[in-house]
């Protein structure tokens, strides 16, 4: 599914092209695409139903994607990798009083080499965020 067929100037934008989940697995999926970039893929859960959302991969874009109708903004949702089913790292506390997920951006696995994305979809970090952002919003 392509969302955006528009070409982006990328000299200014920075593509999440890897993304991994704590076990390894890939997050970044074909089956949707953002400005002709392939998306991020999670499963998100609340206590009554499991979905897939599809998360924009150029950072700074609030752009998701659902089948579900039934989400709603004022929700915080656990995230899950599509895969294996295992909950995604908390990074840190946002300000909204969700919380910003961890997505690896290579297979180290490491916190450093993260970017995070609020798990309330109405909140205003609720974008993929570079780690500097996440290390300036906790100030």
């Amino acid at each position: 599914m392509l969302l955006n067929a528009d070409k982006l100037e990328t000299s200014d934008v920075a593509i999440i092209d890897e993304a991994y989940c704590p076990k390894g697995h890939s997050l970044i999926s074909d089956e949707v695409t953002f400005c002709d970039f392939k998306a991020i893929h999670v499963k998100i859960r609340d206590k009554k139903y499991l979905t897939d959302l599809f998360i924009s991969p150029l950072v700074g874009d609030k752009s998701k994607l659902s089948l579900d109708k039934r989400l709603d903004k004022k929700l915080i949702f656990e995230f899950l990798c599509p895969e294996c089913k295992c909950r995604l790292p908390v990074a840190s506390p946002c300000s909204c009083g969700g919380e910003l997920m961890a997505l690896y951006l290579d297979s180290s696995l490491k916190l450093s080499k993260s970017v995070t994305v609020c798990n309330r979809f109405g909140c205003p970090h609720s974008e993929v965020k570079g780690i500097e952002k996440l290390k300036s919003m906790q100030l």
